[in-house]
């Protein structure tokens, strides 16, 4: 797999079984994504700086290397799309990436953060529960994946009243349907029916 260096965003490979602990960004695709072959060319020194998909990515490095990584993942860039092999690779190994990644980094590019036009708890909350994020296919399994999750507003402010994940596990499981107990200890997934599992993706 592909990871970008959190302080100079260049891409390093390695291995699928033994890369270095990484930090994986969830968000929804937007306008200017920029691709692997961006990256990887380094853009003419990142000459795609004005692009809003290279902020996206700027801003999620600067969060991984402020946890304290190194690395991180994004699957605009980090993905060789135009080798058909690579692409179903990783669609096929989605669910690990986001299992072994050392932390997941949520980001609600719709929900205003709470400087932002006096948006107050209340106001954030109501943006949360109908934010764009959960109608994604990918949302379930990066959900239930995924060992720890932060979740960050448009303006990459943390969403403060959520620091207490209990807390915010609960509204993600009365917006998704997802049973609580799977999103605090993602190892119970098993022991939940496949049809109980089938109705949680029959929501995206």
């Amino acid at each position: 797999m592909c990871l970008l260096h959190t302080e100079t965003l260049a891409l390093k490979e390695f291995g699928d079984s033994d890369p270095p602990p990484y930090v994986i960004l969830s968000h929804t695709w937007g306008e200017e994504e920029i691709s692997f072959f961006d990256m990887k060319d380094g853009g003419d020194v990142y000459g795609f700086l004005p692009k809003k998909g290279f902020t996206k990515i700027a801003k999620f490095c600067a969060l991984a290397k402020k946890h304290g990584f190194t690395y991180g993942w994004v699957d605009t860039c980090c993905i060789d799309k135009g080798s058909s092999a690579e692409l179903s690779e990783a669609i096929n190994s989605m669910y690990l990436y986001y299992y072994n990644a050392a932390e997941c980094l949520v980001y609600l590019e719709d929900v205003p953060g709470k400087n932002e036009r006096g948006v107050a708890g209340v106001d954030q909350l109501d943006a949360i529960k109908s934010s764009r994020w959960f109608t994604r296919g990918w949302t379930l399994q990066e959900l239930v994946a995924s060992k720890t999750r932060y979740f960050f507003a448009g303006d990459w402010s943390p969403i403060e009243e959520f620091e207490d994940l209990a807390g915010f596990n609960s509204v993600v499981a009365r917006v998704t349907g997802i049973d609580e107990q799977v999103l605090r200890y993602r190892n119970t997934l098993s022991t939940f029916p496949i049809a109980q599992r089938m109705c949680w993706a029959s929501r995206r």
